[in-house]
């Protein structure tokens, strides 16, 4: 089997949207914390507006400035706002303190279940997985696998050239 072609990613990430919009319209109204695994920025800002285009749901959106150290505070601050019918978090790769942001949402996860009735979308990469295995293993646990996303190819130098 070859490698994959930028087309094929393309289609793979669609594929991965459409996943994620079948698990939100599934999950109205209850509390899901589903993984979306990428680690190309640009891929998720993507993936993120052609699920709120698909979708006819409030999908809200939280980018976790670098310094959050809780998860729940900051989901607690949208809902008195404007309770969504899904949340998309983002910013967890680029926080300074991870670890205890972890500790804190694994410690926290019963608060989640009971406070909020609409999924949330978590954006990882690879390195906030291998820290929600080590600080957070409840909660990995407690998550469906995630659905992952590729990152783009760069085109190639010759292609580009040529347009």
């Amino acid at each position: 089997m070859g490698p994959k072609v930028p087309g094929s990613l393309a289609n793979a990430n669609e594929r991965s949207v459409a996943i994620l919009a079948r698990t939100l319209l599934h999950q109205q109204g209850e509390f899901a914390l589903i993984l979306a695994h990428c680690n190309d920025p640009t891929v998720q800002r993507c993936a993120t507006n052609r699920l709120r285009e698909m979708l006819s749901l409030e999908v809200g959106c939280l980018q976790l400035p670098t310094s959050a150290r809780s998860l729940l505070s900051p989901i607690q601050h949208i809902c008195r706002q404007h309770p969504p019918q899904a949340l998309v978090v983002t910013g967890l790769e680029t926080l300074e303190e991870l670890d205890d942001l972890l500790v804190a949402t694994n410690r926290a996860f019963n608060a989640f279940t009971h406070q909020f009735r609409f999924p949330i979308i978590l954006w990882v990469n690879d390195r906030v997985v291998r820290h929600l295995a080590r600080y957070a293993p409840d909660l990995k646990n407690r998550t469906p696998t995630s659905i992952r996303f590729f990152e783009q190819q760069p085109q190639p130098l010759a292609s580009v050239l040529s347009n």
